[in-house]
């Protein structure tokens, strides 16, 4: 069980004996009762904080009790405070006094319920307030509004001022910059100056310089060998204490050999704070789930039930499975392992049954996006990704009635706007820059555009994981010719023109627009078609 914060904060624990630097790195985006955040690759920003030397705490899409638990890094006693660095990105409840992150799981909280759904800042203050060598506390969020009762408001509400701790608020874009600034070693001040569209709120330090150079991690002094640099990669891979452990019982003075003691220590650290957790490998944590022959074999039957291919269904988790598992677990934002956890196993089974249950399918859509709304399309959505009314749900969401994409021209930069950022991906401020180069929005476009080549990279990535074979590619083509999609030659070479015909389909769909084919994407344009809107 995790330590709660309130009790991490009075508990004493074994203190390190050298000053350590932390930074926690949490990025919501996919709430489930709330509109969807547009924000900054998350897992990168902890990438970039961590090379400077910090040990870093990250997560991504997180409900309450798991964000607790990646704070508890800021909650660890610490004799020697270094610096501490705490990112934020989701939607905030304020009632005036005290303001939460809240969880992914919250629903239409109070104020009780904001308590136990959230995180409150004021607290995450005061554990940073200990840093001896500066702490920030940066906070993404948009205009977006999550359903709440009586007594609350949306938003970063007022915060006291706590000594020593800088807070910067502002668009989740323009935050993740904010930490690129402060990690190539800018002060406050000018960190937020670097950024457009940024809040530095009052009792700031602005001089303070959280990253210094003397504290990130020292560069090689000797070029790596090859071996040196494979061994190193494979530490990256593995990403836990054994692997790092690896790396430097085969290269004690390797080229590497600091930054791998840097995040092995970070590694140690989470696991003192999750008793039990984070030591197994995931092939240990599937093993012990003890899966019979006849759960092996239904966990096959649903991979393919959800039109993915497990390979032969005999009943033994090979390679051809592992693939498969992969693929989904990459679908459903779970780390792609391969290898399932009860929660995963769980959730499979879930999706199984939805797929395969028309009439609580029909049910929910007559209670939820047959009359209409955002939030009850979105609700469907969730609950049936693949069901009977997603794609008209899909055109629901995605048009109004009209669709830019498929009207003969756009009717002028605030409309083109307002379109890219309903959409939110790179290829669509991509749209809005090549037509209004000089437009009002062409700052902000730039830098949404920016931040989301890497998700377009993770895209490209998932549509390799699928194996498309030249047959599929041809039946994807042809079936984007049908709608009028232009996508070039029905040869199974996916062109340029091919790409340009997916976004404008994914875009019809609501689908996250990449050019690339996602799972969701193949099985709207295989099982359903492309029909023209």
């Amino acid at each position: 069980m995790r330590y709660c914060l309130f009790l991490l904060a009075m508990l004493g624990a074994a203190a390190p004996a050298w000053a350590e630097n932390r930074a926690v790195v949490i990025g919501n985006a996919d709430y489930l009762h709330a509109p969807d955040l547009a924000g900054s690759d998350t897992l990168s920003l902890a990438g970039v904080i961590r090379k400077t030397g910090f040990v870093t705490a990250e997560g991504v899409d997180l409900p309450s009790n798991e964000m607790r638990g990646v704070l508890d890094l800021m909650a660890r006693v610490d004799d020697m405070p270094g610096a501490r660095i705490v990112m934020l990105s989701g939607r905030f409840l304020n009632d005036g006094a005290e303001t939460w992150f809240m969880g992914t799981e919250a629903r239409k909280p109070g104020p009780l319920g904001a308590a136990r759904q959230g995180v409150p800042l004021g607290l995450v203050m005061q554990l940073m307030a200990s840093s001896e060598q500066g702490a920030v506390l940066l906070l993404g969020t948009d205009r977006q509004g999550m359903p709440h009762e009586r007594g609350l408001a949306n938003g970063v509400g007022p915060l006291s001022a706590v000594e020593g701790v800088s807070v910067i608020t502002g668009p989740p874009e323009a935050t993740g910059r904010a930490l690129r600034e402060l990690a190539a070693g800018r002060s406050v001040k000018a960190a937020v100056a670097a950024v457009k569209g940024l809040r530095l709120l009052p009792g700031a330090d602005g001089d303070a310089i959280p990253v210094r150079p003397s504290r990130t991690v020292p560069i090689p002094t000797v070029e790596p060998s090859d071996p040196d640099r494979q061994a190193w990669a494979e530490a990256m891979t593995l990403d836990s204490v054994r692997g790092y452990s690896t790396y430097l019982e085969r290269f004690p003075l390797g080229a590497f050999a600091s930054a791998a003691r840097e995040r092995r220590a970070g590694l140690r650290l989470l696991q003192q704070s999750v008793p039990g957790e984070m030591t197994a490998s995931p092939a240990q944590i599937e093993a012990a789930l003890r899966l019979s022959g006849a759960q092996q074999l239904q966990i096959q039957r649903n991979l393919a039930a959800l039109g993915i291919d497990p390979g032969p269904q005999d009943g033994t988790i090979g390679d051809q499975t592992r693939h498969a598992l992969r693929i989904w677990q990459r679908a459903h934002r779970f780390d792609p392992t391969g290898y399932l956890t009860a929660d995963q196993l769980a959730q499979l089974r879930e999706n199984t049954a939805t797929a395969a249950d028309p009439a609580g399918d029909r049910d929910f859509w007559e209670r939820s996006g047959a009359k209409g709304g955002i939030e009850r399309l979105r609700d469907y959505l969730k609950r049936y990704p693949e069901g009977l009314f997603a794609a008209d749900a899909r055109r629901q969401l995605a048009s109004g009635g009209q669709h830019p994409l498929l009207q003969s021209r756009f009717r002028g930069d605030s409309a083109t706007w307002r379109w890219a950022r309903r959409q939110d991906s790179s290829a669509a401020y991509q749209i809005y820059l090549d037509r209004f180069p000089e437009g009002a929005h062409r700052e902000e476009a730039q830098l949404r555009h920016d931040n989301l080549l890497a998700l377009t990279e993770a895209a490209r990535l998932e549509e390799a994981e699928l194996g498309l074979t030249i047959t599929a590619r041809q039946i994807i083509e042809n079936r984007l010719h049908l709608a009028g999609l232009e996508p070039g030659l029905t040869d199974g070479e996916f062109t340029e023109d091919t790409r340009q015909a997916l976004r404008r389909y994914q875009a019809s769909r609501n689908l996250r627009v990449t050019g690339y084919v996602s799972r969701q994407t193949a099985a709207t344009l295989l099982a359903n078609g492309a029909q023209p809107e």
